[in-house]
C-alpha cells in the first residue's frame, strides 16, 4: 500500500477544522520544528494535539505553517 500526503497550510486550516479534529497529523511549526500526534481541538487561537506519549500540547496557531496528512492509497 501506498500513502498520499495533503498539505494544508495555515489560511486554510480554519474552514477544515472539523475535518482535522480527530485525525493522526504532522504540524509543522513556523520554526520548521514537527510535532506529531491526533488533532483534539483547532480554534482561532490554539491548536490542541496529543502526541504518542498521550501528552497534550496546545500550540498557539500564529506558530502553526501547516499541517500534513498521511492517506493509505489501495496503489
Amino acid at each position: 500500500m501506498g500513502k498520499r500526503q495533503t498539505r494544508i497550510f495555515q489560511a486554510d486550516i480554519m474552514p477544515k477544522a472539523a475535518e482535522l479534529t480527530g485525525r493522526e497529523a504532522n504540524v509543522v511549526l513556523a520554526n520548521h520544528t514537527t510535532m506529531h500526534g491526533v488533532i483534539l481541538a483547532v480554534t482561532a487561537e490554539n491548536l490542541q494535539i496529543r502526541d504518542m506519549r498521550l501528552k497534550k500540547h496546545a500550540v498557539p496557531m500564529s506558530q502553526v505553517a501547516e499541517i500534513v496528512i498521511d492517506q493509505r492509497t489501495e496503489w
